[in-house]
């Protein structure tokens, strides 16, 4: 079996949050703030919640 990777550009994205904003109150999302996504995602209206924390702990 091949696995088939999608590669979604920016106007893809953009379109698919119009969508959701008539279906949806809102959307979260997690990413790194050393990442692309981070500043695609505040340059298109998404705010950092300064009080949120993520938490992760390995089980192996």
């Amino acid at each position: 079996m091949t696995e088939e990777f999608i590669t979604l550009d920016e106007s893809y994205l953009l379109q698919a949050a119009e969508l959701f904003k008539s279906a949806f109150a809102g959307v979260f999302l997690q990413t790194d703030m050393d990442k692309p996504s981070f500043r695609f995602y505040t340059k298109n209206g998404f705010t950092n919640l300064e009080k949120h924390v993520s938490l992760f702990k390995g089980v192996k």
